[in-house]
């Protein structure tokens, strides 16, 4: 439904007009669910700058807002020769990029018969607080009654076996079928999201060095801590040769064949090694394949749209393993997990404890101070649980309370929202080790490192939505040699431990950007160490 339609010559003041009218529409449609207005406002001013500067005055530009299921679009157009005005400058490839994979681009298009420049730009809402969590527990709740409810009633065994051994495993199949695919061309456009090899800088090969030791401590971590919780055998039964001659097959079978031979066998750990060796290359062939990238930045946008509409099967297929549970009878299999939760819990706090000592040491600021201008940003992690969600908080807290360079956190920030989730492979590597333990299989040495290996690439893979690490779960556990039949059990466990994720991952990301702004001396001392008033 069209709510807002202008024309006119785009004078500054007519585009300072039609940002204030376009903000004012937005907050009036979304109410309490409008999302940092402050962002639309410079987005939508940068758009229309942009046609300024590209197709100039002559010619009216035209300017409708649209209300269509809840969602607020922006449409701009002029009439002239054809010019992509949002094409991405080179030294901003990389921050755009970023953008693009949290699902803010604009689209261009140009319509031949009308000669006519055309940006849409969909700018959206606040997610529903805990929505997803909410929806689970409802699911838990129906699945309880429903057992319970059926259990005394005769003659339901029909029901029971229909949903348990048909409607169940189908789902799983579903989620595990996707999983792959989506997860390749995740891997593959994070890494080509990265811009190339030349531009890429310093600022990003130092904030993405920092997150690759975050994630270097998070495996060091849960390595001090599984001996202690999970009974783990050298040799397989059965297995063939030594440990020795186990690792030395284990890397060869992650080197498929060809690039083809993983997708026909379904081998989930050589469909990522092949999606990394092709994001790589694309990443050093930079704007020889500027084409590709660009193919790769939409298919990005597309598949995290298709997460986000396969992580709404979650809730049924919470429902339907809670059900699966309860009508066999295996409630104390539920109990059983909290070795799971202990290991992603202690193994968070230990890389909290360990990179939060760093930072203190390095920037020399008392850890009181930081944690109070930190705080804000991790209470909205919590009651939200997303990242996404306290990206403004987290701004202001890294530009204006630790004084960071703001081309470093314009950069970093949205970059570790999508690939920085430290404590999401600890969680990845319990729930392998977990569900292996409880359900009475065999933890072998081989195992442990397919699944330390296997959480960290899917924990950089898998995007900042809620729900995402359970879609990616069916890879995990087929990788290691575990059925997805388990996944009723990892479903439970995941959506409370994955409720703390994101307060766990974000509060390390601040400090990766401490760490990177003092090594790169991009950072303002006096406002780091200006102490917050109570």
């Amino acid at each position: 439904m069209k709510i807002y339609e202008k024309k006119a010559y785009l004078s500054n003041e007519v585009i300072e007009q039609w940002v204030e009218d376009a903000v004012n529409i937005y907050k009036e449609k979304s109410k309490k669910r409008a999302d940092d207005p402050i962002k639309l406002s410079l987005s939508l001013e940068e758009i229309f700058l942009r046609f300024q500067e590209t197709y100039g005055t002559e010619e009216m530009c035209h300017f409708v807002i649209h209300w269509h299921l809840g969602k607020v679009s922006f449409v701009i157009s002029q009439k002239g020769a054809r010019a992509n005005c949002i094409e991405v400058e080179e030294e901003m490839e990389n921050t755009y990029n970023i953008l693009v994979r949290l699902g803010e681009k604009p689209e261009y298009h140009y319509i031949d018969r009308r000669n006519l420049n055309k940006v849409t730009y969909d700018y959206k809402k606040k997610p529903r607080k805990n929505s997803m969590l909410i929806q689970i527990a409802f699911a838990i709740l129906l699945a309880v009654i429903c057992s319970s409810v059926l259990r005394s009633i005769p003659g339901t065994e029909g029901v029971t076996e229909c949903l348990t051994k048909a409607v169940f495993p189908k789902l799983c199949a579903i989620l595990s079928g996707v999983a792959t695919p989506l997860v390749f061309v995740a891997v593959i456009g994070g890494i080509a999201g990265l811009g190339d090899s030349a531009s890429f800088g310093k600022i990003g090969s130092r904030v993405c060095l920092e997150m690759l030791k975050g994630y270097g401590v998070a495996v060091v971590s849960a390595i001090i801590l599984i001996p202690f919780l999970f009974p783990i055998t050298l040799h397989a039964a059965g297995a063939e040769g030594g440990i020795g001659l186990q690792l030395v097959n284990l890397v060869l079978d992650i080197v498929p064949n060809n690039l083809f031979a993983p997708f026909v066998q379904d081998n989930a750990l050589q469909v990522i090694v092949v999606a990394i060796f092709v994001g790589f290359v694309v990443l050093l062939l930079g704007d020889k394949v500027k084409g590709l990238k660009n193919i790769l930045d939409e298919l990005s946008t597309l598949v995290y749209a298709m997460m986000g509409i396969i992580c709404k099967l979650i809730p049924a297929i919470v429902f339907l393993g809670i059900y699966n549970l309860l009508a066999n009878s295996e409630i104390s299999t539920i109990i059983s997990m909290y070795k799971m939760f202990i290991l992603m819990f202690a193994g968070g706090f230990l890389v909290v404890l360990y990179q939060s000592a760093k930072t203190v040491l390095r920037v020399k600021v008392p850890y009181k101070n930081l944690f109070k201008k930190m705080s804000p940003t991790l209470v909205i992690n919590l009651t939200t649980s997303s990242q996404v969600s306290a990206l403004p908080e987290n701004m202001i807290c890294c530009k204006e309370k630790f004084g960071l360079d703001e081309k470093m956190v314009d950069f970093g920030l949205p970059l570790g929202i999508v690939t920085y989730m430290p404590v999401g492979a600890i969680f990845m590597i319990s729930t392998v080790l977990g569900l292996a333990f409880i359900f009475h299989q065999t933890i072998t040495l081989i195992m442990v490192i397919k699944a330390l290996l296997l959480s960290v690439i899917v924990a950089i893979a898998a995007p900042p939505i809620p729900g995402s690490a359970l879609v990616v779960m069916p890879i995990l556990l087929s990788s290691c040699g575990l059925p997805t039949e388990y996944m009723s059990l990892g479903m439970i466990y995941g959506t409370i431990a994955g409720y703390f994720l994101p307060a766990f991952n974000g509060y390390l990301l601040q400090l990766v950007m401490l760490n990177s702004g003092k090594t790169l001396k991009m950072i303002d001392e006096e406002k780091l160490k200006r102490e917050v008033s109570n």
